[in-house]
């Protein structure tokens, strides 16, 4: 990308997060939103903050286990002190690929090819948006439990069955297909993340792998759920494991400066779905993003502390 489209990009985005932040001040009782913030329970938010700073250690366990099928042996101290960097460098740059840049260098430095060294972070990315898609179909009629309206109801369902289907053609695409698509220029790179992806399945790691993305995502759940408790919110422990993980992958969108905004109004709307009032969603997604910020900063304290940025 050139340094025009780089800015234009980042103009967009911010415009995106300024846009949507200023529709939603505009729309919502922000002063109300305000006094839950200044409410928070202190003890919910440390423990908000304690479950996102380990979660960063179960992003560099799942790497490491990944990168063992993938790209090659990276030692876990490594990939670690890794999701501790990337985590930390995030919290400067307007997107996630700061951090992804970070672990690429690193594998670099341990000698991983650049080819499988990118193979292994997109697939560990891969199998986090997985995860969440396993949820997602897992918890739909617990989804359709709690939410009546039927405009919900029918995206949730077309969401799910997107991702069944999607599931359906990774486990049935015949080895001859992936030849023949491998065979064409822009082809190519598909057909190899399949093949990596189709390894990943296969390997005796896959178990430790899928728990460890399970954990990432109860994590998250767990970390707002705190974060409830503590603001005041009225929101149950399986309302939160149903409509949060739809919610985080609207979130990640690479459409916004941090999730900013976009995480914002999908808090809004998610949870406006199961009668969560707007100020109270609104308070909730904000004390959110704040404890991702301070587990960010968190990680920049624990690598200082363990000279964590010297060397590879």
């Amino acid at each position: 990308m050139t340094r025009a489209r780089a800015w234009v990009a980042l103009a967009l985005k911010a415009g995106v997060t300024i846009g949507v932040l200023a529709f939603l001040a505009h729309t919502i009782e922000i002063g109300a939103s305000l006094d839950r913030l200044k409410a928070i329970g202190w003890a919910s938010a440390a423990a908000a903050l304690a479950i996102l700073f380990a979660q960063i250690i179960v992003v560099g366990l799942r790497w490491h286990l990944v990168a063992r099928v993938v790209s090659g042996a990276l030692p876990l101290a490594r990939t670690t002190r890794v999701a501790l960097i990337s985590q930390f460098v995030s919290l400067a740059l307007p997107s996630t690929l700061g951090g992804d840049a970070a672990r690429l260098l690193f594998a670099r430095r341990a000698g991983i090819p650049i080819n499988r060294a990118l193979s292994g972070i997109v697939l560990d990315r891969v199998v986090g948006i997985a995860a969440v898609g396993v949820l997602m179909v897992a918890l739909l009629p617990a989804f359709l439990g709690l939410v009546g309206d039927p405009v919900a109801r029918l995206a949730m369902i077309a969401s799910c069955a997107a991702i069944a289907l999607a599931f359906a053609g990774f486990v049935l695409l015949s080895n001859p297909a992936m030849r023949a698509l491998a065979r064409h220029r822009f082809g190519k790179p598909i057909g190899a993340a399949i093949r990596d992806a189709r390894a990943l399945a296969g390997a005796p790691e896959r178990a430790a792998i899928a728990a460890t993305a399970m954990l990432v995502q109860a994590m998250s759940v767990g970390a707002i759920w705190a974060l409830a408790l503590g603001l005041g919110v009225r929101l149950d422990l399986l309302a939160c494991l149903v409509m949060l993980p739809p919610i985080g992958l609207t979130a990640m969108l690479p459409i916004s400066i941090g999730g900013w905004g976009v995480r914002e109004g999908a808090m809004v709307a998610g949870l406006g779905l199961i009668g969560v009032a707007a100020s109270d969603a609104l308070a909730l997604s904000i004390a959110s993003g704040l404890v991702q910020m301070a587990a960010g900063m968190l990680a920049g304290v624990a690598l200082i502390g363990g000279e964590g940025l010297r060397g590879g």
